[in-house]
């Protein structure tokens, strides 16, 4: 057995039990013992005692219900070969998980894997008969579509941005970077470029791998949640998920499937046929503001807040001038302009693609109110795609026949499940609240060059519209880029070089 313990004479140190659970049952201790050393507390009551942890958890979780300890036991699961429909039902999750995903920009999808494409067959996704044969077929030309499309993009942009132009202009402004490096730089940046703008073809049933962390009452959350959403895929994600993570802590799981969940589930179906019956349909590109507080009503909080600070010669703290100052501070976008700016709120009503759109679910401390993902109206056009014809047409004619499918999965099995047939350059529409704060973090994130350029378009609007409604504490946000770039990424990709040449 490891030592318990990262230390045994230190007030900082590690936890380091074999049993994760065993973990979590003597950290609930701190709240609950007089001792002033837990590292003597589990001499006394951990040490040889096989199950102390899951006789702990089964008496204090379940027989009293207190379900703030299951925060202390964490766990790290890989999932694999989860269709992008479940994949962002997971990602929902707001707090404690965290989630790594397969990335469509930097990761072709054109390889077929065990002799077919990377996508949720038929039955998986609950489809039979004649219905399940043209799933099957109108995915697999989807696939097709991308991956000519992949080499083709390849072709025009390799043309349009000849190597030795980029690494004659980059080698004249950066000489550190040698030929060589910028060449592997270029590569990577073309490819970036390209599944930028293929990936939009790809069917909401395209396979992906997730890596999540996080503690046992948020993965607990995450299958009632799975349990109630009306997939069968998503179902049997959930009874796996439970199977898995009953070795690491059993008497925390069981609550999945105790009576009080079995309500839980009942009410969240119910609640989400209330709100997906309901919300609008009318999937329509673009950025509007629908609400926000009043600029003049925070630099009234400002005052409130300050107007106690002692002394004649105090200077006056003014919203005008806290947001000054606060942008002269500021070094770079890691330099977050704190807290304060969390109190005014605002609200967007956003039409992007779908495939954009898993960028934008990312960032969790928003409020992202979103139906079902439905086919038909409006669709993305990629930059790239839009001025070669030909891609242009063969785009256009597989929108056309997945628009097809899905209205006829839906009359069939639902909204739920006709989502798999929709291709990810489908207009999404869906509501965000968050605060000046964390609106700062995404703009100045998703403006930079390395961004996509659809979410980029989609932030620098948002940014447009928050310096209309706020003049004074829109200064916060300073390392917005509103300029457009053909090959962002090889900006990116020289300092990674760059990084590279210096490790050697």
């Amino acid at each position: 057995m490891s030592d318990p313990f990262s230390n045994t004479d230190k007030n900082v140190f590690l936890i380091k039990t074999d049993k994760m659970i065993d973990r979590g049952a003597l950290m609930s201790r701190y709240s609950r013992t007089a001792n002033p050393d837990i590292r003597d507390l589990y001499a006394k009551e951990f040490l040889g005692k096989d199950k102390f942890g899951s006789d702990f958890y089964r008496r204090i979780f379940i027989e009293y219900g207190d379900e703030s300890i299951s925060e202390l036991v964490t766990a790290q699961m890989g999932i694999q070969g989860v269709s992008n429909v479940c994949a962002q039902i997971m990602e929902d999750s707001r707090i404690g998980l965290s989630f790594l995903e397969k990335s469509s920009r930097y990761v072709s999808y054109a390889r077929k894997v065990s002799g077919r494409f990377q996508f949720m067959d038929a039955d998986s996704c609950g489809f039979s008969g004649e219905l399940a044969s043209e799933y099957e077929n109108v995915c697999g030309n989807l696939f097709e579509t991308y991956s000519t499309m992949v080499q083709n993009l390849t072709m025009y942009i390799e043309e349009r941005f000849p190597l030795d132009e980029v690494v004659s202009r980059i080698s004249g402004a950066d000489r550190e970077l040698e030929d060589k490096a910028i060449e592997k730089a270029y590569r990577r940046a073309v490819s970036a470029r390209v599944l930028d703008d293929a990936r939009f073809l790809l069917p909401a049933s395209t396979s992906t791998n997730l890596g999540i962390t996080g503690n046992a009452r948020a993965f607990l959350n995450v299958i009632l949640r799975l349990k109630a959403y009306g997939l069968p895929e998503a179902q049997k994600m959930a009874v796996s998920m439970e199977s898995e993570l009953e070795s690491e802590f059993p008497e925390l799981i069981k609550a999945a499937s105790d009576s009080h969940a079995r309500r839980s589930i009942e009410y969240r179906v119910s609640r989400n046929r209330l709100i997906e019956s309901n919300l609008s349909r009318n999937q329509k590109s673009g950025v509007e503001m629908i609400s926000h507080m009043q600029e003049e009503q925070f630099a009234g909080i400002i005052k409130e807040m300050f107007s106690e600070k002692g002394g004649d010669n105090s200077p006056e703290m003014t919203l005008s001038k806290i947001c000054a100052e606060i942008s002269d501070m500021r070094r770079n976008r890691r330099d977050r302009p704190g807290r304060i700016f969390e109190i005014p709120e605002m609200s967007f009503r956003v039409g992007m693609s779908f495939g954009t759109f898993r960028d934008f679910h990312r960032h969790r401390m928003f409020t992202i109110i979103r139906g079902y993902l439905t086919g038909g109206g409006e669709k993305f056009m990629p930059d790239l795609v839009s001025v070669i014809p030909e891609e242009k047409r063969r785009y256009s004619q597989a929108m056309r026949a997945s628009d097809e499918l899905w209205k006829k999965l839906n009359s069939r099995y639902g909204p739920a499940s006709a989502q798999y047939a929709v291709p990810f350059g489908q207009i999404y529409q869906f509501y965000v609240k968050g605060n000046l704060q964390e609106f700062a973090y995404f703009i100045e994130l998703r403006t930079t060059p390395a961004a996509h350029y659809e979410i980029r378009r989609v932030a620098q609007e948002i940014y447009r519209l928050i310096r209309i409604a706020y003049p004074l504490s829109s200064a916060i946000i300073k390392f917005a880029d509103t300029d457009e770039y053909d090959l962002g990424r090889i900006f990116q990709e020289m300092r990674i070089e760059r990084k590279r040449e210096g490790m050697k």
